[in-house]
């Protein structure tokens, strides 16, 4: 005769293995959040590179600079560097 043997959970056990459970289920809830966030990162800075790329062909066949001081004093003003603690002027 076959015996099959059944485990008792102490209730630390019970208590432990459904936060676990649950805390599993919604790290990877995040983790898929996060992955779908990183692709939609890597799409707008694949799309950044082809403007840049477009503004380096037009300035080129005008023979201007790469680079303009005072477009880079710009950088001060951007709203990505707002509110997170960036100086770009005095570093």
């Amino acid at each position: 005769m076959k015996t099959t043997r059944l485990y008792s959970l102490s209730r630390y056990d019970a208590v432990r293995w459904k936060y676990e459970c649950c805390t599993q289920e919604q790290l990877a809830a995040y983790r898929r959040q996060i992955d779908s966030l990183d692709q939609h990162i890597v799409e707008l800075l694949q799309q950044r590179a082809r403007v840049v790329e477009e503004v380096g062909n037009i300035k080129r066949e005008a023979h201007l600079p790469a680079t303009v001081i005072s477009n880079s004093l710009l950088l001060s003003s951007n709203p990505l560097n707002e509110g997170r603690g960036i100086d770009v002027i005095n570093g």
